[in-house]
């Protein structure tokens, strides 16, 4: 019983440190700040989605990859109340667009453990 647990561990270790060898790392590439336009609305949920809908517009001209609000960098989404209460609200958006792109790197050392969670590099 006590050497099956050893040699399942010995695999694990095996295939842990037998990596593929190319590793591929993803970054963020954001392009310059991009502000709405003013979208004027009944209420802020409407004006808010008519603002993002002009910063998504907007955001297109760097490439379709950088019209996520998700994952822009720098996000600002506000509104404010209208002068009178049938002026509804103005809203505005804005983001720098960002996309993800993906570099392979060069070889990577697998990291070794000591302990139980303490990684570090040879």
């Amino acid at each position: 019983m006590r050497y099956g647990l050893g040699i399942a561990a010995a695999c694990a270790a095996l295939a842990f440190w037998s990596g593929s060898g190319a590793a591929f790392a993803a970054s963020r590439k954001c392009a310059p700040g991009v502000t709405s336009d003013i979208a004027q609305a009944d209420n802020e949920l409407d004006g808010k989605r008519k603002a993002l809908m002009s910063w998504t517009a907007k955001a297109a001209k760097f490439g379709p990859a950088f019209t996520s609000w998700r994952i822009a960098d720098k996000k600002v989404l506000g509104c404010k109340k209208g002068k009178t209460p049938s002026a509804g609200v103005q809203c505005v958006a804005h983001a720098s667009p960002c996309t993800i792109v993906q570099a392979p790197d060069g070889p990577q050392k697998p990291k070794r453990r000591i302990g139980r969670n303490v990684p570090f590099e040879v």
